[in-house]
């Protein structure tokens, strides 16, 4: 099942330990996306739609940013997948990042070809399991 922007906003506020429970008359959401902007996790834009594989790195990166992880100092080097000059400039370092740590792994997309697939939808399960991978990363 594909998750939505917003659930992965209320997931890595629940990860933070952020008071993420509605008052009457919010939506479900409301408060995980006030904590997202507020932590510059997300820009909050579009919570119902569905979270693409560079949405979601590039939220998680953020998170982890505020955990003291990520890129420190300067980095670079190439993606090896035929798709990844699709990636979106401010997904760039996230999914970089991503990438290295083993976080984000190439996937078949209608073809026998491994791809990045950045604009793809993430489902839940995948999102499960770059947790997993992530819980790995030293």
């Amino acid at each position: 099942m594909t998750i939505t922007r917003a659930q992965v906003m209320k997931l890595l506020a629940n990860m933070a330990g952020a008071d993420t429970t509605p008052v009457a008359g919010e939506k479900w959401y409301e408060k995980a996306v006030a904590w997202a902007k507020l932590n510059n996790i997300s820009d909050g834009s579009n919570p119902d739609d569905a979270c693409t594989r560079e949405d979601f790195a590039t939220m998680l990166y953020n998170y982890l940013k505020t955990q003291g992880k990520g890129f420190t100092g300067a980095w670079m080097f190439l993606l090896d997948f035929p798709d990844a000059d699709s990636v979106s400039e401010s997904a760039d370092e996230a999914m970089h990042w991503m990438v290295m740590n083993n976080v984000m792994k190439g996937m078949t997309v209608d073809s026998d070809e491994v791809l990045l697939n950045p604009q793809g939808t993430t489902t839940r399960a995948q999102i499960a399991q770059m947790l997993l991978n992530l819980s790995n990363v030293k």
